[in-house]
Formats: C-alpha cells, sequence, structure tokens
C-alpha cells in the first residue's frame, strides 16, 4: 500500500489597515472604474448582474423551450 503525502498551501492576503471607501466612476459599458478615496486602490466593479436580467419567469420558459 503506498501513502502519499499531500501538502497544504496557506495563501496569505495581505490586507488593508482600512475598509475600502469606493468611488465607482459613471456607468459607461460593462464595468467601471473604481478608486478607493482613502489608499488610491483601484477595482473594476460590473455594471450589470446576470442574475438581475429583468425577464419574467414565463420569459425565461418561453426561451428555454
Amino acid at each position: 500500500m503506498n501513502e502519499t503525502a499531500t501538502a497544504t498551501i496557506e495563501r496569505v492576503e495581505a490586507k488593508p489597515d482600512h475598509v475600502h471607501h469606493w468611488r465607482i466612476e459613471e456607468p459607461n459599458g460593462e464595468t467601471s472604474l473604481g478608486v478607493c478615496k482613502i489608499c488610491g486602490a483601484t477595482r473594476a466593479f460590473r455594471n450589470w448582474l446576470p442574475e438581475t436580467d429583468y425577464l419574467t419567469f414565463e420569459e425565461r420558459r418561453q426561451a428555454a423551450a
């Protein structure tokens, strides 16, 4: 019987010393750029979520048929 050793890799992410306070640009396309007002970090925010596409249940059912 062979025993195999498994290595556990722990990921440690740097945590900021504050909670980000995002200033997000006006929606223009799929994403908008956000900049933290405190530290200047940047992040892309999605402007549209597929789960909220405003289709009714009946419209989804008909599309699936």
